[in-house]
């Protein structure tokens, strides 16, 4: 896929910059590799979350149900944040520490299945489990926000430029 390409691409640069104390160009290229994720992952998921009706009623033939397109939709928002999240880990892994990292990365996504089960126990319709990974992958997002600027020397700034240049 396009997306495995572009990772192939920039993680192997990634991981080179960290230990050759290039932090400026390791900073950049993280966070280039993050808007590039973005942007590719936008050209499919954008269409989808527009279009999700239309596009399900040619595939299946027939007018898909509200559950059908709310857990495709999810599914979409999911990858969107994922693409984001994707690169910030390669930075955090270029490092090799990931002592504590990892802890935080299962508590984030393990949050997921913990929501996914409330949300199935109590009644609500099959989506929300799909909905539950999309707030567990925005919590991941946030963790790695965080865990960039603290751990990693990413400045407040940057880590917003990146947010105002995915407002495309």
């Amino acid at each position: 896929s396009i997306y495995n390409s572009l990772r192939q691409a920039y993680f192997p640069q990634i991981v080179k910059r960290w230990p050759m104390d290039d932090r400026r160009p390791f900073r950049s290229l993280t966070l280039g590799a993050c808007r590039w994720s973005f942007a590719l992952t936008s050209l499919f998921a954008v269409p989808v979350l527009l279009f999700t009706d239309a596009m399900l009623s040619l595939w299946i033939g027939h007018e898909p149900s509200a559950s059908m397109v709310a857990f495709v939709r999810c599914f979409a928002v999911h990858y969107l944040l994922d693409s984001l999240v994707e690169p910030m880990h390669s930075a955090v892994l270029a490092t090799g520490r990931i002592d504590r990292y990892e802890v935080g990365q299962f508590l984030t996504i393990g949050s997921a299945f913990v929501l996914a089960f409330i949300a199935l126990a109590v009644g609500l319709p099959p989506w929300t489990s799909v909905a539950a990974v999309a707030v567990g992958t925005g919590l991941n997002l946030a963790y790695h926000v965080v865990y960039l600027r603290s751990r990693l020397g990413f400045t407040w700034r940057e880590l917003v430029l990146l947010r105002a240049s995915l407002a495309w």
